[in-house]
């Protein structure tokens, strides 16, 4: 925020920042368990604020840095905590595919206990399914509408 009134500059930071921070940590595979809520999210913004160095400000590092010191306990590999149905239907949506007969819920488990049993830590979880998937069910994969 500027004001040229007053002479006076803020930058702010939202709820939504704080959210752009978790996402980049799920790319780099890992999630918070259960999800943070919004009062928790701004949590993270009043530590910052309480916390800052004043000579470097709020960051993306301070905000991850207070997501590890306030969540830390919730932060998990994807892979075992992950929603495997967000991923399958995630998946089917980008990619205009669709499983058929549908998977059930043995057949998503065991994908998920195939990237586990496969993951080498050098892989993103989305690729390690998308992996275990065309792996044990590419033949079920057709065109969807």
């Amino acid at each position: 925020m500027i004001d040229y009134e007053n002479k006076k500059i803020a930058v702010e930071w939202n709820v939504d920042d704080v959210q752009d921070v978790i996402n980049g940590m799920r790319s780099n595979n890992k999630r918070f368990v259960p999800a943070l809520t919004e009062e928790e999210k701004f949590r993270v913004l009043v530590y910052c604020e309480e916390n800052h160095n004043a000579a470097y400000g709020i960051s993306w590092d301070s905000i991850t840095d207070a997501l590890h010191r306030l969540y830390g306990d919730r932060e998990k590999r994807c892979a075992y905590v992950y929603d495997i149905n967000e991923t399958i239907e995630d998946w089917e949506r980008n990619l205009k595919t669709r499983f058929v007969p549908a998977l059930t819920e043995e057949e998503k488990q065991r994908a998920v206990d195939y990237f586990d049993e496969h993951d080498d830590g050098k892989k993103f979880f989305w690729d390690g399914i998308e992996e275990a998937l065309d792996t044990l069910y590419g033949d079920r994969e057709v065109e969807g509408k």
